[in-house]
């Protein structure tokens, strides 16, 4: 399509570029950045409270001096899988030692993350990059433990091994953790030599994190007689920052998130640079209590009182991380000035004894739960809801305090309390949520008019929005559209994502004014979804006029150039649109750094077959079925190719007789359309069209019918 030729130019080059070596992050600026010490000159009483908190100390280079003070002698060696772990910390060792089937191996311990509740110890690997060993340090235990394993949230099942390598996905964090715990991280990797290079300015959460570069402010302040007004001070000022940027400062680090860019600088809108993961996720409980390791922002956009606009993090929190309120008398003054009348008849609102932790404020709206060995602080502030663990198993404040009772009793003590059940407030959408988890669409109804609601939640929305996309109901797609215009910015973002599930021309039309949206996550997920939609449901000049939306979409995918599903969504990016030479090469990359990805695999074997290259197809199909023998999509591909190019017609037989076998045989009609002749593309865009309309979940059908009415249009 001609309009997409600048857009697919774009994508050449970034390919290219990728090949050789891709940046992740903007590399460290000296000139601009001066380093906190700088400020220490006339700041130090801040620099003097900065230097002896958690932020500045969120990562420690490893020492002896350390060793000794911090840590006691590992005696027994920790087993995981085939692998047994031993921390040596005797003075000038500083290592772990692994012993595996592949023989014995030592890791240098260079730093420690962490230090209120536990260690985590960073090594770096042969191919340069930064990683975080399989053992941790438990200072409230005083033990080690396996660390590989406690990051890893629980199933809903409750399965919680993983049995993955430590060096593997999903125990990737060579940019997850320093990224949060250093000043000015920067990550390269070189595709063709499979190195990276990680640099950062100083450890720990520095002033310039918050401030921006601070050079220009030294020499600007330094010219000037101490006390006199600046004009431009060349700094960024915190203060001056309304309640929302401040907490989008913070919550960078403190959300369970996807970037989609690499350039956030303190002030940005949070929503132009990250995604969001919400209660679709397993990692929480349909309520929004935590079931995973979630820091804080999903929680903290469910508070009410974040919704008023009133409080930001820092009007609990110092910005060095410490927290106001902990003197216990006067605990309650966080929730100062708006609930004074609360606060001043805490007694009466608690029912618990004035002189108890059961009358702090945060006892029973902000409950700590533990996860992977840490205490985690509910920020949602939501009142306890004991019901919700009678339905959904989520923990609540009262039986937390309360061990020796269960939910039952906890929810007729608050029914007897607050006799307006002020709980249904919070299990309503819960209850749509866990629904659509389970894809039980017999709440429908229901679940579309919450999205209308004047009761509705933001996250609570754009969680059952994400989920609508498994629906597949004709009245899910109107809702997503006019969902699209909605006042909050998750909403929009939810639904140009889950709309990409609902191809059509309305769709379309309403998608390419999402791609135009103020705010880039609406634009970035707009783009998404119009790349899935065939090329016939957009205008000819379409593409051209939504070009920063998809320039945009491809720079998020291109932020993680050494994850295997990287590549493997580039590789269907390009597949999609028939760019089989580029698709391949994308699909190589994802199966260098996977060797067994089936998808990649499966996805190259369909592109040299298209290509008319039925040998080398087989041969890639065969490695897939060696390594998942009973995959249906690999079975089912490795049926097609058997009939070879020059067996057509004996191929076209099988399928018609399978259809007139059975009628409602998707995949028949789906064969039907893949061996028609070239000379009858009618006929094959006829048999897509049955296969899509027997099974509209099914994708490779419908993504069948866009190929081949994109060949119809050539």
């Amino acid at each position: 399509m001609k309009s997409c030729t600048s857009f697919l130019t774009v994508v050449a080059i970034f390919t290219l570029v990728s090949l050789l070596s891709i940046v992740r992050a903007e590399s460290a600026s000296p000139s601009g950045y001066a380093g906190s010490a700088s400020c220490q000159e006339c700041h130090e009483n801040f620099y003097t409270l900065w230097s002896n908190s958690r932020h500045r100390n969120t990562i420690i280079p490893y020492s002896d001096d350390f060793a000794k003070k911090e840590l006691l002698t590992q005696k027994t060696a920790i087993t995981i899988g085939k692998y047994s772990y031993l921390a040596d910390i005797r003075p000038g060792a500083g290592k772990v030692l692994e012993a595996g089937p592949d023989g014995a191996k030592e890791y240098r311990i260079e730093y420690a993350l962490g230090g209120k509740k536990l260690y985590s110890f960073l090594t770096t690997l042969e191919n340069g990059r930064i990683e975080s060993l399989p053992l941790g340090y438990d200072l409230t235990k005083k033990e080690w433990y396996e660390a590989e394993n406690a990051i890893d949230a629980p199933a809903p099942d409750g399965e919680k091994k993983l049995n993955v390598y430590w060096q593997n996905y999903p125990f990737f964090v060579s940019e997850a953790c320093p990224s949060c715990h250093v000043s000015r991280f920067a990550i390269s990797y070189d595709q063709k030599q499979k190195r990276y290079s990680e640099t950062w300015n100083e450890p720990g959460i520095n002033c310039e994190t918050c401030h921006g570069p601070s050079k220009e402010h030294n020499v600007a302040m330094r010219n000037v007689p101490k006390g006199t007004p600046v004009g431009n001070p060349k700094i960024i000022s915190v203060k001056k920052m309304g309640a929302a940027r401040r907490s989008d400062l913070c919550v960078t680090c403190h959300a369970k998130q996807v970037a989609i860019t690499a350039t956030y600088n303190p002030g940005d809108r949070y929503f132009d640079h990250y995604d969001l993961t919400m209660l679709e996720s397993n990692e929480f409980y349909p309520d929004g209590r935590d079931q995973g390791e979630n820091y804080t922002m999903t929680g903290w956009m469910m508070n009410k009182c974040v919704k008023d606009g009133k409080p930001d993090c820092m009007h609990c929190h110092t910005s060095s991380g410490r927290y106001r309120f902990k003197d216990t008398a006067k605990a309650n003054d966080a929730c100062l000035p708006c609930h004074a009348e609360r606060v001043k008849n805490v007694a009466r609102h608690s029912h618990h004894k004035i002189d108890g932790p059961g009358s702090y404020c945060i006892s029973c709206h902000m409950p700590k739960t533990i996860f992977a060995r840490m205490q985690w602080s509910d920020h949602s502030l939501s009142p306890p809801s004991p019901k919700a663990t009678l339905e959904f198993g989520s923990p609540n404040a009262c039986t937390l305090c309360h061990k020796e009772k269960d939910a039952a009793w906890a929810n007729n003590e608050v029914r007897a309390w607050f006799p307006d059940d002020y709980q249904e407030a919070i299990l309503k959408p819960a209850r749509l949520i866990s629904a659509a988890r389970k894809r039980d669409w017999t709440k429908l109804p229901d679940m579309l008019a919450y999205l209308k609601s004047n009761e509705r939640g933001e996250v609570n929305t754009a969680s059952l929005i994400r989920l609508l996309r498994w629906c597949r109901d004709e009245r899910v797609a109107p809702a997503l559209r006019s969902a699209l215009q909605d006042e909050l910015t998750l909403v929009r973002a939810a639904a140009a994502e889950s709309l990409g599930a609902y191809p059509s021309a309305a769709s379309a039309a309403a998608l390419l004014v999402a791609a135009t949206d103020d705010y880039r996550l609406v634009r970035v997920k707009a783009a998404a979804s119009l790349n899935t939609f065939p090329r016939n449901l957009l205008a000819k000049d379409a593409a051209q006029k939504v070009q920063r939306a998809f320039d945009e979409y491809l720079a998020s995918l291109m932020l993680e150039p050494d994850k295997s599903g990287t590549w493997l969504t580039i590789g269907n990016y390009r597949l999609k649109r028939d760019e089989f030479a580029d698709a391949a090469t994308a699909f190589q990359s994802a199966l260098d750094l996977a060797p067994r990805s089936v998808q990649a695999l499966l996805n190259l074997a369909y592109i040299h077959y298209r290509l008319g290259n039925v040998e080398k197809a087989t041969g890639v199909l065969a490695t897939a079925i060696e390594i998942e023998p009973d995959n249906k999509s690999t079975l089912t591909m490795a049926k097609r190719f058997s009939f070879g190019p020059a067996s057509l017609d004996k191929a076209n037989t099988h399928f018609s007789e399978l259809l007139k076998y059975n009628p409602r045989s998707a995949q028949a009609a789906y064969g039907l359309c893949m061996v028609s002749p070239a000379n009858r593309l009618s006929e094959a865009l006829d048999w897509c069209r049955k296969a899509v309309e027997l099974a509209p979940e099914e994708k490779k059908y419908s993504g069948a019918l866009k190929r081949k009415m994109s060949e119809s249009k050539k």
